[in-house]
């Protein structure tokens, strides 16, 4: 079987293309597949995760920017279907909602299309307004979701706020592997993810303010990179922890990180999924996140592995991290039970899934 993804980009680090990553390997080397990756952008033009060495790798050509947006999302279906027509795979899978998906939808093929919605309900619908372009638009998406052969969110929440009779939910699996667990006894709590507006660390600066007075001898360690980082480093400043804050503007090694830490916090405002609540689980490392729609609330057992805390309640998020920063058996007996809980989200056990709902719409 001919599966083509279609996707954004490859070459850069991420979550949507570290879950992808993983998913197309696993496809071509455990089912033999015969996979293609098709790029509607590209930056370096090599891949930021390891890939198959049987795996494709195509870059659509950069379109002129003098094109008008409608002009240029014309253009690309042109690209894509010129490509997809000289490829003839039996699947499609666009990695997530388009205006593609619609020219697609009304281009009869025998070709399976399948969508995957790797961003929260409420995160592609805060831009929805009474207007008429937004109406239209969400008229669009949902004449263009309900008739892709198959639909796939990460999580039952997603499943239920979309709504649509074709919806199936596959979770990422977790994409690390390490038999070593943390000790838990390193001062060190950890936050990881790009150092963008929507994962909170603006907020997560707050919270340290309030732990930092109680426990000065702890330190927060932030790992990413992105345009957040000069506001982040004055936000530090600011407020005085430039003693008990470490920011990177890189993306950290994540086995060794989670190793040398106590507490895992996310601090977003809106997740899809959380694959690094699932990276702390299997290292061992009890979570605090923020209960944010979707994602967390399905990884982390609330007051068994981890907390999950009122959304974006800074005091409520500082009182659990300062609680396990003094109750350490608390901290020990949560990242046991997290470890443990890791394993249904084996490779294994959740590509098998994957693979079951692709071969069902066949």
């Amino acid at each position: 079987m001919h599966i083509v993804y279609l996707t954004e980009q490859i070459d850069q680090v991420g979550g949507i293309e570290r879950s992808l990553t993983t998913r197309a390997n696993y496809l071509a080397e455990v089912f033999n597949y015969q996979i293609t990756i098709v790029c509607t952008s590209r930056k370096s033009g090599k891949p930021a995760f390891k890939i198959n060495d049987s795996i494709n790798v195509l870059f659509l050509e950069k379109l002129t920017s003098r094109k008008t947006v409608y002009g240029r999302i014309l253009l690309r279906f042109i690209q894509t279907k010129k490509i997809i027509t000289e490829l003839k795979p039996d699947v499609v899978i666009s990695v997530k909602y388009t205006l593609h998906n619609l020219f697609f939808t009304l281009y009869p093929s025998r070709i399976r299309f399948i969508s995957e919605l790797r961003e929260p309900f409420g995160q592609a619908n805060q831009h929805v307004t009474s207007s008429l372009k937004s109406f239209i638009s969400k008229k669009i998406r949902n004449f263009v979701l309900k008739r892709q052969d198959v639909v796939i969110v990460l999580t039952e929440e997603d499943k239920r706020n979309w709504g649509y009779k074709n919806i199936r939910v596959v979770p990422n699996p977790h994409t690390i592997q390490t038999d070593v667990v943390s000790d838990l006894s390193k001062k060190q709590v950890l936050a990881l993810g790009r150092l963008h507006k929507v994962k909170g660390f603006d907020k997560l600066l707050e919270v340290w303010k309030i732990v930092n007075t109680a426990h000065p001898d702890w330190i927060l360690k932030i790992g990413g990179a992105g345009e957040e980082y000069e506001n982040l480093l004055a936000k530090i400043r600011f407020l005085g922890l430039n003693d008990s804050v470490i920011l990177n503007n890189q993306f950290l090694p994540v086995v060794s990180e989670f190793l040398n830490s106590s507490i895992f916090v996310l601090s977003s405002r809106f997740e899809a999924f959380g694959n690094v609540l699932v990276e702390a689980k299997i290292c061992g490392v009890p979570s605090i996140a923020f209960n944010v729609p979707s994602g967390p609330k399905e990884i982390i057992v609330d007051g068994e592995d981890g907390f999950l805390v009122d959304y974006l309640s800074i005091n409520e998020m500082a009182n659990k991290i300062i609680y396990l920063i003094d109750n350490p058996s608390v901290r020990v007996r949560m990242g046991r039970r997290a470890k443990i809980n890791s394993e249904s989200f084996s490779v294994d056990a959740i590509l098998a899934l994957y693979n079951k709902t692709i071969m069902q719409h066949v």
